[in-house]
């Protein structure tokens, strides 16, 4: 019989249960968070000088990954807003804690014109892991995973 395992329980199980190093190429392999973190930071500014985009990038000490956002302040990525709100979609990407692994979805991100740290955003599910709806975020997730993939195969 065929036992299976989801990821995250194996990732814990070599990782936290038996503090071994999960991953052996750097940054992933020093087992230090701040460079990994610094890392996916640097990563993010390559995409937005290769791509043009802005992006925020949010960390949460509760999450298993780094949540980074990908947008142009263009009418290709503006959604419908009220006149007193900016609204984007854009490329969300998440990027896991110890491992070269991540996933692709489109969120979307508001916030009043005159006081952009009221920000308000998407909330990650499985329902909206590849489901890329806008052409525009379409477009910068071909770019971005060619930048990724050449990252994290060198």
């Amino acid at each position: 019989m065929k036992q299976t395992i989801n990821l995250y329980d194996l990732i814990h199980q070599i990782h936290v249960e038996k503090k071994e190093v999960v991953w052996h190429a750097h940054p992933f392999n020093t087992g230090e968070e701040s460079t990994i973190e610094g890392y996916y930071r640097s990563l993010c500014e390559e995409i937005k000088s290769h791509t043009k985009t802005l992006y925020q990038i949010e960390v949460d000490d509760y999450a298993s990954y780094y949540d980074a956002w990908f947008y142009q302040q263009t009418s290709d990525f503006a959604s419908d807003s009220l006149e007193s709100l900016e609204n984007y979609e854009g490329l969300v990407v998440l990027f896991h804690r110890i491992l070269p692994y991540y996933v692709f979805m489109q969120g979307s991100k508001s916030w009043p014109i005159h006081d952009p740290s009221m920000c308000s955003h998407y909330l990650p599910s499985r329902k909206m892991l590849d489901n890329l709806a806008n052409n525009a975020v379409k477009n910068l997730a071909q770019t971005v995973e060619k930048i990724l993939t050449h990252n994290f195969n060198s």
